[in-house]
């Protein structure tokens, strides 16, 4: 008893807590809130994890580099258009060359053609391969070169009638000069004719054959007139004269 006062005194005195105890329906709404808060937080985590990604696009540092990449892709885009400009203009003019091409080679067969037709008719006009006729010079034509001391000369060779065979034979230019106020013959070919001007006067040809070249003067010579001979065997066939 004495004890018992004692602690009463001393302030020791036991304290009595009362608890209220919860009942399960109050700690059921609990849980279920507890879950409902945390599935929203999971299905709200991905979305605010990339809100917060994206907000770094709208510093200066990536706006610039967005720029920067979209001038870079519409400058190539630019370079990839002026190449396919310059393919398609080049293609257009290789057509239109190809075109002109195709209508001239178009123009020349029907030249050819009418050219075949005249030479045809001509032929038929001509007499027949008998003896000298069948051979003629036409359109012979000299000229002095005075600055080179050389005479140029052309013409036109032709063999009538319907031919089997190619005529051969060459040419001959007989010249009448005068030099130093006297009269000379020079024959060319002749002994003293050089060998590329002399094989340059063989000739073989079928119906037509057209003939030019040079024929080197004497110092001072003036050409009086110039006769063109065809010869065949030695044996003269045809012949023209031309003054200048």
């Amino acid at each position: 008893m004495n004890r018992l006062l004692r602690r009463l005194r001393g302030g020791a005195v036991p304290r009595l807590i009362i608890q209220r105890r919860i009942g399960w329906p109050v700690r059921g709404l609990a849980l279920l809130m507890a879950g409902l808060a945390g599935a929203a937080i999971l299905h709200f985590l991905p979305l605010l994890t990339g809100i917060g990604a994206s907000s770094s696009i709208g510093t200066p540092d990536a706006l610039a580099s967005v720029q920067e990449r979209l001038r870079e892709e519409t400058s190539e885009r630019r370079r990839l258009e002026a190449i396919a400009n310059a393919a398609d203009s080049q293609v257009k003019v290789e057509r239109t060359a190809a075109e002109g091409l195709a209508r001239r080679a178009r123009e020349l067969e029907l030249d050819n053609a009418r050219l075949k037709s005249d030479l045809a008719y001509l032929e038929s006009l001509l007499p027949a391969a008998e003896g000298q006729g069948a051979l003629a010079v036409r359109g012979f034509r000299v000229e002095v070169e005075a600055g080179q001391a050389q005479l140029g000369y052309r013409a036109l060779l032709t063999q009538g009638g319907r031919q089997d065979r190619d005529f051969v034979g060459q040419l001959q230019l007989v010249l009448q000069l005068t030099v130093q106020g006297r009269p000379v013959i020079l024959s060319v070919p002749d002994g003293s004719t050089p060998a590329a001007l002399r094989d340059s006067l063989k000739l073989s040809f079928r119906r037509a054959h057209r003939v030019q070249g040079v024929i080197p003067l004497p110092s001072g010579a003036s050409v009086r007139s110039v006769q063109l001979r065809i010869l065949e065997g030695g044996a003269m066939r045809a012949q023209q004269t031309a003054m200048p």
